[in-house]
Order: structure tokens, then C-alpha cells, then sequence
């Protein structure tokens, strides 16, 4: 990850970058964990039953973007108030 990627505000960024508690490691579990969660959920999006408002940016460096795009194609129209933030 880059951390550039994190804020437009240079500020930000740069505390990240002091921060003595961040790292750029994740265990093999965790990694695990999260890989599957993402399936279950996206999985079980046609039947989500929880009010949900699901915000993503469309140029995220970070995180897939597609993963929410998908999530909002599939939830209940009546549950979900999704936006996509392009820039």
C-alpha cells in the first residue's frame, strides 16, 4: 500500500507515515478471514435484510471499488442507498 493513496491532505499522509504502531503486514489468517467475508457477503446480497447506506470512491487505491459496485447491483433496492464518488 501507498500511502499517498490514503487522503489528499498531505497532513494526513504524513502523520500516517510517523505513526510508529502502522505496518504494512496483515497475518495469513486475517487475510484468510477477510477474502472469505467478502464472498459470504456478497453471496448473501440479494438478501440482505438491513438498512444499509453503502458509500465508495469509484478511484480508490486502496479497496476494490468493484466489490462494492457489486454488492449494489445485487441488495434490495428498498434497503440500500448506495453512491459511487467518482472523483
Amino acid at each position: 500500500m501507498q500511502s499517498r493513496h490514503l487522503s489528499h491532505d498531505l497532513a494526513v499522509v504524513k502523520a500516517y507515515d510517523a505513526d510508529a504502531l502502522q505496518h504494512n503486514r496483515i497475518s495469513a489468517r486475517l487475510a484468510g478471514y477477510m477474502a472469505q467475508s467478502s464472498l459470504r457477503v456478497q453471496a448473501k446480497a440479494r438478501n440482505w435484510c438491513v438498512p444499509t447506506l453503502l458509500l465508495w470512491a469509484g478511484q480508490d487505491k486502496l479497496v476494490d471499488p468493484a466489490g462494492s459496485q457489486a454488492f449494489a447491483e445485487h441488495a434490495p433496492a428498498r434497503l440500500l442507498q448506495a453512491q459511487c464518488f467518482e472523483q
